[in-house]
């Protein structure tokens, strides 16, 4: 981890602590990278491992493009659908989630990175969908 105790959201300067969690709700892709793009780009210009989520439904087609100007390398910014993810297989998975974020931080740390953001976008949460399985 790096010196400091905490890192800065972005956000209405919030700060966390590594292991915290924040849930935002928005009514649009709009209002979803009033956050989210904040949020990044000062996780990049830290020099921070960047790992991010989208919902298929509005995926980045363009939006997280001007993020990646602050990226210091090509794979400080790392982008996944929910469908790829969260939907992988074709229904929620708690298990096989929580081995994709422990894979990707421990990726993040072999590349050298010291701190690592992650970001999920779940609005397929809201949409009828497959059958979940929570254990």
């Amino acid at each position: 981890m790096r010196t400091t105790d905490t890192a800065t959201v972005g956000v209405m300067g919030v700060s966390l602590a590594p292991g915290d969690h924040v849930c935002a709700f928005y009514p649009g892709a709009a209002e979803r990278n009033e956050i989210l793009i904040p949020y990044l780009q000062e996780g990049l210009d830290a020099g921070d491992k960047c790992i991010c989520i989208v919902s298929d439904a509005t995926a980045p087609d363009g939006d997280l493009d001007s993020v990646r100007c602050h990226s210091h390398n090509s794979d400080q910014l790392a982008v996944d659908s929910s469908g790829d993810t969260y939907l992988k297989g074709g229904s929620f998975s708690s298990d096989r989630m929580l081995k994709y974020w422990d894979s990707a931080i421990s990726q993040a740390m072999e590349d050298g990175y010291t701190f690592a953001r992650g970001a999920g976008e779940m609005t397929w949460a809201w949409r009828p969908c497959p059958v979940w399985r929570i254990w």
